[in-house]
């Protein structure tokens, strides 16, 4: 009666892990901004560069640490996240470590920002950005000078 017991037990617990492994391994989509975390985000104890996405989750701030693999570094190399932010949509799986948030890309790719055409036409001097209202988009008129 004793063995039948721990048998039921230990293949209960058995249940419960493969459910909860299963669970783990399903495919996400997170979108945020993707930074360095040790250049933009300024995180204490980091040695070397390191990608993350900080996706707004019930309006807090949640980082992912990107783990290094062939699809982030294809679509996203990290010499473009440095020094800059960029606005991201990933798909991949989630796993929690040592107390941080991993995200396995599977894919990960750059979301065009409807704002973008500003932040282009502030950088381009001699131009002046007007919003206008008729359009409901930013019109770049030249300045005589």
């Amino acid at each position: 009666m004793k063995k039948m017991l721990v048998l039921a037990l230990a293949l209960a617990g058995l249940l419960v892990s493969a459910s909860s492994t299963l669970a783990a391994d399903k495919e996400v989509t997170i979108k945020g901004e993707a930074q360095c975390a040790k250049c933009s985000l300024k995180v204490a104890g980091l040695k070397e560069c390191a990608g993350v996405i900080v996706a707004k989750e019930g309006g807090k701030d949640v980082t992912y640490y990107l783990v290094k693999n062939e699809a982030r570094d294809k679509d996203l190399p990290h010499k473009q996240i440095c020094t800059t932010t960029k606005k991201v949509e990933a798909k991949g799986t989630v796993k929690e470590v040592d107390g941080k948030k991993e995200l396995t890309v599977s894919s990960i790719k750059t979301v065009e920002d409807k704002h973008s055409n500003l932040s282009l036409a502030r950088s381009q001097e001699p131009w002046l950005l007007l919003r206008a209202k008729l359009f409901g988009s930013p019109v770049l008129l030249p300045i005589s000078s």
